[in-house]
């Protein structure tokens, strides 16, 4: 199962920037968008080229219906909240802005800073149709007014899962049916996976866990690490609980489990360079039984091989806690958002607000072929999303429809959206898996930067 050169340019996100106009696609001409009669809209550059095109089309269509202008660029999802900040700070934002991972890093403090428009209004007429979790995610705090108040626009939804390579079992003598649902039970089984591989090549491993700062897949599998090991770092008020006298020993054990499996060889030696792709491409080359990777981009990206999709790709939940207890998938939910230093904005909600009208919102997550999933509640009644015949997508709708889950500290403290920024889990593992640091020693830095991180919140 050799990625091809298409699927490759699929999972690198590559950079695209084009913009649309009621007559067709040309490069913006104005230096201050924000001040322009353009509508000026930022957007994360899909996984696969129907989420442009369907997104694209919205915008054309929508156009024509209000003749007015729109100026649609598409950004590398690695650079975005990156090109977002300079451009806030060179004083020509976009209106409107759809950065994935926003809802972590960004979207939170934007809204504590009062630099993102209250799109309440919005909401108020879908939010009965809206699941819950949705509208959980999107409601932050706002500083100036001392409020939570929505913010954004809920577009899709995320969860993490496991994908392996069945044929890898089959060398191993093993099958889907032999797949523990215990904890220890099932990282162990996939260490026995490439001790029995037959033939065992060189460069194959049983775990590809990330183990880089600088990949997003690592913060997100540690955090669902720490709730593996009920570790609390916020208690339900999202105030930081620091004074615990067992906090350290729990990081320090979560670290210690996280790290082992590349200390004991089992998880490749390059793991701790790998960008937020090259988990990914790992799997997909064979050199590794399995991956731990947020939304279904996985076997999305190889929906046009049937034998990979239907055959060769699987896809699971995680295994139960440590004490045996479900561990609750943790979720992003994709949003968009209007700058509050738009000149725009009753334009931009008027956007919005036929962005999210029922029909139109479904086919545009839908074009995302699975990756994301609906926050609609009666865009779960497409057949899409109940195909039993499809072997990943009853696993994101029983996931993200039918069980409990949890957002990211993010949405309780717009504080902890920092510690994604800075990358203070990446920087610890990658630092402690190359023997510079010790498990203690990690914990340390990461409990200090995490401390340091919400003393200057507080203090702002």
């Amino acid at each position: 199962m050799r990625i091809n050169r298409r699927q490759m340019l699929w999972m690198s996100l590559g950079t695209l920037t084009t913009a649309c106009t009621t007559r067709g696609f040309q490069g913006s001409q104005t230096a201050n968008p924000s001040t322009s009669n353009t509508l000026e809209i930022w957007w994360t550059k899909g996984l696969v080229l129907a989420e442009d095109e369907a997104i694209q089309k919205i915008v054309q269509d929508w156009q024509r219906q209000q003749q007015v202008t729109v100026n649609l660029s598409f950004h590398k999802q690695d650079d975005i909240l990156q090109k977002l900040e300079r451009s806030y700070q060179a004083g020509n934002p976009p209106d409107i802005l759809y950065a994935y991972k926003a809802d972590l890093a960004l979207n939170p403090r934007f809204a504590w800073e009062g630099k993102l428009v209250d799109v309440s209004d919005i909401l108020e007429s879908v939010k009965s149709d809206c699941l819950p979790t949705a509208l959980e995610a999107v409601s932050f705090y706002n500083s100036a007014i001392q409020q939570r108040r929505s913010y954004a626009i809920p577009l899709s939804q995320e969860a993490t899962y496991i994908f392996y390579n069945r044929d890898c079992l089959k060398k191993a003598s093993l099958s889907d049916h032999d797949l523990p649902k215990s904890w220890d039970g099932f990282w162990n089984f996939w260490k026995q996976v490439q001790e029995q591989m037959n033939p065992q090549p060189s460069d194959f491993y049983g775990l590809g866990i990330p183990m880089s700062s600088g990949n997003s897949d690592t913060y997100v599998f540690f955090e669902h690490v720490l709730q593996a090991y009920n570790v609390q770092l916020l208690n339900s008020q999202g105030e930081l609980q620091l004074n615990d006298p067992k906090l350290r020993q729990q990081i320090s054990q979560c670290l210690e489990w996280y790290t082992q499996f590349f200390k004991q060889g089992h998880v490749p030696p390059n793991a701790v360079k790998w960008l937020t792709p090259d988990n990914n491409r790992a799997l997909l080359n064979h050199s590794i039984a399995m991956t731990v990777n947020p939304s279904m981009s996985i076997p999305v990206s190889q929906r046009e091989n049937q034998e990979a999709y239907f055959q060769q790709l699987g896809t699971v939940n995680f295994p139960t806690k440590p004490d045996g207890t479900p561990l609750d998938p943790l979720v992003s939910v994709n949003q968009v958002v209007i700058l509050a230093t738009s000149q725009k904005q009753e334009m931009a909600k008027t956007f919005l607000t036929h962005l999210m009208q029922p029909q139109i919102l479904n086919q545009f997550v839908k074009s995302s072929r699975g990756r994301f999933a609906p926050v609609r509640l009666t865009a779960w009644q497409d057949p899409f999303w109940t195909n039993a015949s499809d072997p990943h997508i009853p696993i994101l709708a029983k996931t993200l429809r039918d069980r409990p889950t949890r957002l990211f500290y993010s949405i309780q403290n717009p504080a902890y959206s920092q510690v994604f920024q800075q990358d203070v889990w990446g920087k610890v593992i990658s630092q402690i898996a190359a023997n510079q640091i010790t498990v203690e020693q990690g914990a340390d830095q990461a409990l200090q930067t995490i401390k340091e991180i919400f003393a200057k919140w507080v203090s702002s």
